[in-house]
């Protein structure tokens, strides 16, 4: 879990907290304690492409 902290980092707030992350082949789905976040991987070998988004709890 603390690998994915760390790799969110740079979108999560100061307060968030990871609280579930899932993984399936490319994209992430996080749940922290303020918000949802999903992580499009569209290509292996470019994580500049990621595409995030968030819904609000």
């Amino acid at each position: 879990m603390e690998e994915v902290q760390k790799d969110f980092a740079h979108v999560l707030a100061s307060t968030e907290k990871i609280q579930k992350a899932y993984k399936l082949i490319r994209d992430m789905f996080i749940v922290t304690n303020k918000r949802e976040y999903v992580r499009e991987g569209k290509l292996i070998f470019a994580p500049s492409m990621l595409n995030y988004r968030h819904t609000g709890l």
